[in-house]
């Protein structure tokens, strides 16, 4: 999965990074999620393939909204 995917994933779903990056399971301060989240999409980290399967789960089914 792409970084691009994600972002287009992220925005379908109308999520920010932060809330993504709480959905996924990353916990700690704001700034730190933002930027997690962000070295994803932009490519400078590679996409681990648990993150991309979550994320084709929650392009079909959305995210659980008690995550």
């Amino acid at each position: 999965m792409t970084g691009e995917r994600i972002q287009q994933i992220r925005r379908k779903l109308c999520l920010s990074r932060v809330q993504l990056a709480r959905a996924i399971g990353y916990v700690g301060k704001v700034p730190s999620l933002d930027l997690q989240v962000r070295r994803y999409e932009i490519g400078a980290r590679p996409v681990p393939p648990w993150i991309a399967r979550l994320m084709l789960m929650f392009d079909a089914y959305g995210v659980p909204p008690h995550w």
